[in-house]
């Protein structure tokens, strides 16, 4: 091979090389995807329907994928103050759901856990949800976020006289027709999932409760 091809091949493979380099040097940049981490950051939620199995789901994945939250309303059913501080840790603090986050946290899971979460005694089948006045009127202040995800699971025959097959589905569609004439200029998502079942792979497959 004549020398002048040869250097000329030898430059185009250096370049390629160095490129090939480069390539491999530059960081990652990280993909934000539609924003929510940065929306959510330092924003305050209330979630009724906490012990549930979707509301645990979303608390998982909010703790695990955006720990800047500020801090989780978590709307209980229970007796008391003391009572809804027990549920919280043995329906979702002592769940197997959340070992990523025990592993992440180790021995500071606990604290970490109820620097977010403040478990508040409510129902939603009450007026004014079953929360204290004084209470209910700080979180209207504090809470940036909503999500409702109770729901009144006793199940007969009075929806079928307004044709529908049971009162969950009767008085979720009531609720959302309420929700959207007095919502006003307050933007508000509506989803309706067609089934739960276990968790698909996060935070692992498999994960399920209360099988019926």
């Amino acid at each position: 091979m004549p020398t002048r091809v040869k250097s000329a091949l030898q430059v185009e493979l250096n370049e390629t090389h160095e490129k090939q380099v480069d390539l491999k040097e530059k960081p990652v940049e990280k993909n934000n995807g539609i924003g929510i981490e940065n929306f959510l950051h330092g924003k305050v939620m209330f979630i009724a329907g906490a012990t549930g199995f979707f509301a645990k789901v979303l608390i998982e994945k909010i703790l695990r994928t955006m720990p800047g939250i500020s801090k989780i309303y978590l709307m209980i059913r229970a007796k008391d103050k003391e009572d809804a501080k027990q549920r919280l840790k043995n329906e979702i603090v002592d769940v197997e759901l959340f070992k990523f986050l025990k592993q992440k946290y180790g021995e500071h899971y606990e604290a970490f856990m109820y620097s977010k979460l403040v478990p508040v005694v409510g129902n939603v089948g009450t007026s004014n949800l079953g929360m204290e006045e004084d209470l209910a009127s700080e979180i209207a202040k504090e809470v940036q976020i909503i999500v409702n995800s109770a729901g009144d699971i006793v199940f007969d025959q009075r929806a079928r006289e307004f044709g529908w097959r049971n009162t969950y589905g009767f008085t979720k569609a009531l609720g959302e027709m309420l929700i959207d004439q007095m919502r006003g200029e307050i933007p508000i998502v509506i989803i309706r999932p067609s089934g739960i079942l276990s968790t698909y792979k996060e935070p692992f497959p498999g994960w399920i409760e209360g099988i019926k």
